[in-house]
């Protein structure tokens, strides 16, 4: 309707302008008269025409933005869905998953550690079970130590869930690591783990030995992923496996990271496949350094 109303009126005013070109004073400039009778008569018309039939267009172009907008909304929604239903579910078919909390860059207390917390029960019931904590050796800065802050285990609760590891020692300079355990005989602890690890920028491995039971684990990445050493500019993904005798690799993953936390960069997820294993936690507090290490880069203010 409003396009019809537009369309009467402009076409009477498109016939009064016509007529009023067509008796401007001849003693005007020739050039100023051809001007005048073309050029300005061609933009009346071409505005009249845009001012009538924009109202019969303007439901479809309007119909267009909507799309494109509702469009953009419900993928952001359906990213964020999925983003949370990983988070929530990607650890399901593993029986232990671990939450790995790096210090973001306005934390600038050095005792301050990061943390892996351990969870271990059914998918959606499972419990808090402990935390190591991360930090730098107080004089050797290549020297990072993996202890046990916190335990909540039930008095009751299978003996695989104890864990016997107080103390790991990385030191980065030799790419090694050690470890201090407690027995279910006494309460102090004694060298149990001896080992050392591939941080250079290749497929990640280690190799752990249990010195309590003399078994040796050797652990390697099914592919490269990311291992980034500093900066690192993208949260850990790895997938550890089993080194078979014949240096292949086993077909289960006995580690691999599941995602960052939908709006909280300092947080990742991990799945184990074992309660118990000192070779998969020195696994684990490797993997934390290197969240530790995004997470200070992904809350880095922007110079720009």
């Amino acid at each position: 309707m409003l396009g019809l109303v537009n369309l009467g009126v402009c076409l009477r005013y498109i016939r009064y302008v016509w007529g009023w070109f067509r008796f401007t004073s001849p003693r005007r400039p020739r050039i100023l008269r051809y001007f005048v009778k073309y050029f300005l008569r061609f933009l009346i018309i071409v505005l009249a025409v845009i001012v009538c039939l924009g109202p019969f267009f303007a439901p479809l172009i309007g119909l267009k933005i909507a799309q494109g907008v509702s469009g953009y909304i419900i993928c952001s929604t359906n990213t964020l869905t999925t983003l949370q239903n990983a988070w929530n579910n990607r650890c399901d078919r593993f029986p232990v998953e671990v939450i790995l909390d790096g210090r973001p860059y306005y934390d600038s207390i050095k005792e301050n550690p990061s943390v892996a917390s351990f969870y271990i029960g059914q998918p959606g019931r499972r419990t808090e079970y402990y935390k190591y904590g991360m930090t730098q050796d107080d004089s050797d800065t290549t020297i990072w130590h993996l202890r046990l802050i916190h335990a909540t285990i039930p008095p009751d609760s299978d003996p695989v869930y104890h864990p016997l590891a107080q103390d790991l020692s990385y030191r980065f300079a030799n790419h090694s690591v050690t470890a201090t355990c407690t027995t279910n005989t006494s309460s102090s602890a004694i060298p149990c783990m001896e080992g050392s690890f591939n941080n250079d920028g290749k497929a990640f491995s280690l190799t752990i030995n249990d010195t309590h039971t003399g078994i040796v684990t050797k652990l390697r990445a099914f592919d490269k992923g990311v291992w980034a050493p500093v900066p690192a500019d993208d949260a850990p993904s790895v997938i550890l496996r089993e080194v078979q005798p014949d240096d292949s690799l086993g077909s289960i993953d006995v580690l691999r990271t599941a995602v960052t936390m939908q709006g909280k960069c300092t947080r990742l997820k991990l799945c184990l496949a074992r309660e118990r294993g000192i070779d998969l936690l020195a696994a684990v507090g490797l993997v934390l350094k290197a969240q530790d290490n995004y997470a200070y880069v992904c809350t880095t203010p922007n110079s720009n």
